[in-house]
């Protein structure tokens, strides 16, 4: 069962993110929520050069980099800290769980271990 119980969406002005691929990235905001196994931390990227053509090697690269450089750091910030942590590249801001047609989303989810986001098959 999906119970959300927090949300810190991040201003339009917000910065870059680095990636390998050098696609421009901004934080489009970052839900907390409790399944099963425990809290979730879900990370979620606006990146408007998304085609669904793209390299989902670069793509994977980019979401791993995000979990470590970024998601991971807000996690540290949370009571209880996330178990896991999913993130999601969208090329439109999408309402969360919002499935639109035209629009390209990515998704990966990471176990978080010694304080690294470890890759998990979603």
């Amino acid at each position: 069962m999906f119970t959300l119980f927090s949300t810190q969406t991040v201003a339009q002005d917000a910065a870059m993110l680095d990636v390998p691929s050098n696609q421009p990235i901004k934080v489009l905001e970052y839900l907390s929520d409790m399944d099963a196994i425990g809290t979730v931390l879900r990370a979620r990227y606006l990146a408007p050069t998304l085609t669904g053509s793209d390299d989902i090697d670069a793509v994977l690269d980019d979401m791993a980099v995000l979990c470590e450089s970024d998601a991971i750091s807000i996690r540290e910030t949370m009571d209880p800290a996330p178990t896991r942590i999913i993130v999601s590249l969208s090329s439109e801001p999408v309402d969360f769980g919002a499935s639109v047609s035209d629009v390209t989303q990515y998704f990966e989810a990471y176990r978080v271990e010694d304080g690294r986001c470890i890759w998990e098959l979603f």
